[in-house]
């Protein structure tokens, strides 16, 4: 048990045994104060580490998205530079064949 004490000249000084109460009783309240700040940063942690991880699954998720939409873009350009490919041999094809029958038209044009 503490008692009370008050400033008095009468008053003797605290007994070697009520010091080392006092003592023990004041490192007690240290770590206890200790014990609080660290069960309150703990929570405070916790819920930064459940809110980080809310963030990273969204990201995730917006990742997914975004690497989904450039799979699909980069799909639609190569099937664009194959039908431009395909075009461009038809283009060839057709300047053959049109040279073709310019040079049959101009040696018939000769020979008549």
């Amino acid at each position: 048990m503490l008692r009370e004490v008050t400033l008095d000249a009468s008053m003797s000084e605290p007994s070697c045994g009520e010091c080392v109460r006092l003592e023990t009783f004041l490192k007690l309240a240290i770590v206890c104060y200790k014990v609080r700040e660290m069960f309150h940063e703990n929570g405070m942690l916790r819920g930064q580490l459940a809110t980080m991880k809310d963030c990273l699954k969204t990201v995730e998720v917006e990742l997914e998205t975004h690497r989904d939409r450039v799979n699909k873009l980069t799909a639609e350009v190569d099937d664009y530079r194959r039908g431009a490919s395909l075009s461009a041999i038809d283009m060839d094809n057709m300047r053959l064949v049109c040279v073709s029958c310019l040079f049959v038209n101009n040696t018939a044009i000769r020979d008549y």
